[in-house]
């Protein structure tokens, strides 16, 4: 746990989850690369991220952990289909409500603490894709919860730009999922690329949230 817990400003809050008050911390990212016009090669591109427990000071870390992988194809007239799946395992039974995905900015120096660590303020400028966002009555408790997007009947879009950044700067994407009970944030991680031939275990087909049999 860090000596100097870093604290997260929410920006355009609405599009996380109704009700977000002030998150918790998670690590800065280390030297993130410039963007650039140039789209890489090939034509599908794969993001990976493992979840864990957000630090907070205040509140016993989250049980729960996971991982999620991303698939931006590109759709040759600039724009890029999304496709998503993921698998939580949820010890605690935490009720979770909501997961995105959000851009932490790169352009914010954490400033030195007397006797910390460095770690300062970072931002979660733009929520760039929703994974799912849950009313009160839907909230999933189980102990293995699977979410994808093969539930969705009309495919997720992104722009160009939008896209790009996610592959050339997965390092300040951040994978976030809140629960009922921490709005903040209950565990998150960030993206690095991957090969697309590497599956995510565990996850199958089905509804955008289910409960795993």
């Amino acid at each position: 746990m860090s000596s100097s817990p870093i604290r997260i400003l929410i920006v355009a809050a609405a599009a996380f989850a109704a009700g977000c008050d002030a998150p918790g911390p998670v690590a800065p990212p280390a030297n993130p690369a410039p963007a650039t016009d140039v789209s890489p090669s090939p034509q599908v591109h794969v993001l990976n991220t493992q979840l864990r427990g957000i630090i907070n000071p205040d509140i016993e870390p989250s049980a729960a952990y996971g991982h999620v992988q991303i698939k931006l194809r590109d759709n040759g007239d600039d724009t890029f289909t999304v496709e998503w799946s993921g698998r939580i395992f949820n010890p605690g039974g935490e009720a979770f409500a909501a997961g995105l995905v959000g851009i932490i900015d790169p352009d914010i120096e954490p400033p030195p603490e007397e006797g910390g660590d460095g770690d300062g303020d970072i931002v979660i400028t733009t929520p760039v894709l929703t994974f799912f966002r849950l009313g009160a009555g839907d909230l999933v408790s189980c102990g293995i919860i699977d979410f994808d997007s093969s539930g969705i009947i009309d495919p997720e879009i992104l722009p160009a730009e939008v896209a790009l950044n996610m592959i050339i700067n997965p390092e300040i994407h951040e994978a976030r999922f809140i629960t009922s009970e921490r709005m903040e944030g209950a565990i998150a991680g960030r993206f690095g690329a991957a090969s697309a031939e590497e599956p995510v275990t565990g996850s199958t087909t089905g509804p955008r949230v289910r409960c795993a049999v």
